[in-house]
């Protein structure tokens, strides 16, 4: 079998209404056109205050969701706040309106499969003994990203509009295997026995390292075996199963990707105090350095190896009554957890702490802010310094989080279980009808750790300090119905109802913790739901 095919994906935040005319305000000095990032100042995106009455006093906006809002200044000229049409435009023509630079990726994938199954050593009843599959699978890939100019950030301190970008030429393309090999073999009619063996490889979809080096496609290999056992004319089955998985490098689980914003958060500010700051890999062809092209275009990567256990009975006590009960236990470790982003801070640290702002902020004294004088946010002149925040939010938080969660067991869910059984009526009344029901049950998962001071006083995460979610268990309930439509010609149909959360059990799952345990963020569990299924056999 042969595949072709293309995937093109663009998206862009980071429009919110500016004030990007000279208006009259009162007790508001707006930042002047003639400094850097000025359409970005704060004076320059207006807030809103809504003082609330009674509990019955209700919010409402100035102006609608979307487009430009109209108003009067204080000689009342007409201005506008504007939204994504602003009369901003960069020197090569294209139209400003984002503080974000627009991300996307052009990707063209062919790939070409080869799979084979065989039967050997039937026995009486002519059921085979052994059979033997293998499996191959050839990709090739390119992808494109935005070219320069539509990721450029503009002297006004905005980016190209999503609708003005446009995408380079595509890369080097690259090429990935895939193999797989696998035997069942069943040496008595109540044993069988099977392993099977993989090696893959994920193609590369256009994501970078911060340095804006595409990454390499993922390797992986796994392999998996176990037994299975029927007795008793197949009124009881047993499967029981192992699996070791390893693959790499491939996007660390989300509790890392959140640290993107850590880096850029310093970056940011040190590139805002003085723009001609050195970059990496932007005046050297690369044009990619983190964060050109949009922070979802840069990955932070880890090594993964998993293993577990899954089980599964099936009972049948009588013919027409059936029990399944399966079971899994798994553990995935992480290691080399974002090892590119410890060598750009590395490359970086030099260059922040050389910062002397160009920018007009200055200290109380009058000289130019520098790494140990400015604030991180220029909103709180008052807060931390940008050195202080390094070595909290990065090197006491980012960094130190990665290096410890490095080669520990990643146990979300680890522990799970299902318990599904159907009753089918074939005699009497009620003959055609069929009830069952289902209990889901999933082991509370680690929801955050707490934190300890490190060697050097500052606080880090505590990883021996776990915070737990909730342990989650569901009931659900299934009633149908077979029969036959003789007007129709004995056309036979099926009638079904599937209730799921039957006791409508709608507490909240915690989903995440701060280092002091408190939950900050929670997931909804889907209430009761009704699922009506009407099938027809011709």
């Amino acid at each position: 079998m042969y595949t072709d095919g293309k995937y093109e994906l663009k998206n862009q935040g980071g429009f919110t209404r500016r004030i990007l005319d000279n208006p009259v305000l009162p007790g508001v000095a707006l930042r002047a056109k003639t400094f850097q990032n000025w359409a970005n100042h704060s004076t320059r995106r207006p807030t809103f205050r809504h003082y609330i009455d009674n509990p019955y006093d209700t919010p409402s906006a100035l102006g609608p969701m979307i487009g430009d809002w109209s108003l009067l200044d204080a000689n009342g000229a007409p201005y506008k706040l504007y939204q994504y049409d602003t009369p901003l435009v960069a020197p090569d023509g294209k139209r400003l309106g984002s503080q974000n630079a627009a991300s996307a990726s052009l990707n063209r994938t062919s790939g070409q499969l080869l799979a084979w199954q065989a039967y050997f050593l039937p026995d009486r009843e002519q059921q085979s003994r052994l059979v033997l599959s293998a499996g191959y699978r050839r990709d090739r890939a390119k992808s494109a990203r935005l070219d320069a100019p539509s990721t450029r950030l503009d002297f006004s301190g905005l980016f190209p509009v999503i609708w003005d970008t446009e995408f380079g030429e595509f890369g080097p393309a690259q090429t990935g295997v895939n193999r797989n090999l696998g035997v069942v073999a069943r040496p008595l009619k109540w044993l069988s026995v099977h392993y099977s063996r993989s090696s893959t490889f994920d193609l590369n979809t256009g994501r970078y390292d911060p340095f804006g080096e595409p990454l390499p496609g993922a390797g992986g290999k796994g392999k998996d075996y176990g037994i299975r056992l029927d007795f008793w004319g197949d009124r009881v089955g047993l499967r029981l199963n192992r699996y070791e998985s390893s693959a790499g490098p491939v996007r660390a689980s989300q509790e890392f990707a959140r640290f993107r914003n850590t880096f850029f958060a310093i970056e940011n500010r040190a590139l805002e105090l003085n723009p001609s700051l050195k970059t990496i890999n932007v005046d050297d062809g690369n044009m990619r350095g983190f964060r050109a092209a949009g922070a979802p275009s840069y990955d932070i990567t880890a090594d993964y190896v998993g293993k577990g256990y899954e089980m599964e009975l099936n009972l049948r006590p009588t013919p027409n009554w059936n029990i399944r009960v399966n079971g899994a236990k798994t553990e995935a470790v992480e290691s080399n957890i974002g090892l590119p982003w410890f060598a750009w801070v590395e490359a970086r640290l030099p260059v922040w702490q050389n910062l002397v702002a160009s920018n007009g902020e200055v200290t109380p004294t009058g000289q130019p802010v520098t790494w140990k004088t400015a604030p991180s946010s220029a909103t709180n002149p008052t807060g931390e310094t940008i050195e202080q925040a390094y070595n909290s939010s990065i090197v006491g938080n980012a960094l130190a989080f990665m290096k410890a969660a490095a080669g520990r067991a990643n146990d979300t869910h680890p522990m799970r279980a299902n318990l599904i059984t159907n009753y089918r009526f074939s005699e009497g009344r009620l003959k055609g009808f069929n009830v069952g029901g289902a209990v889901r049950w999933r082991e509370a998962s680690t929801i955050g750790y707490g934190a300890a001071p490190s060697t050097s006083g500052v606080m880090v995460f505590d990883l021996d300090k776990k915070y737990r979610g909730k342990e989650e268990i569901y009931f659900d309930a299934m009633a149908g119905y077979r029969g036959q439509l003789r007007a129709f010609g004995g056309i036979r149909y099926r009638l079904q109802m599937n209730v799921r959360n039957v006791l409508n059990k709608d507490d909240m799952i915690p989903v995440a913790a701060l280092a002091t345990g408190q939950v900050v963020r929670i997931a909804s569990v889907e209430p009761r739901l009704f699922l009506f299924t009407v099938a027809f056999d011709f």
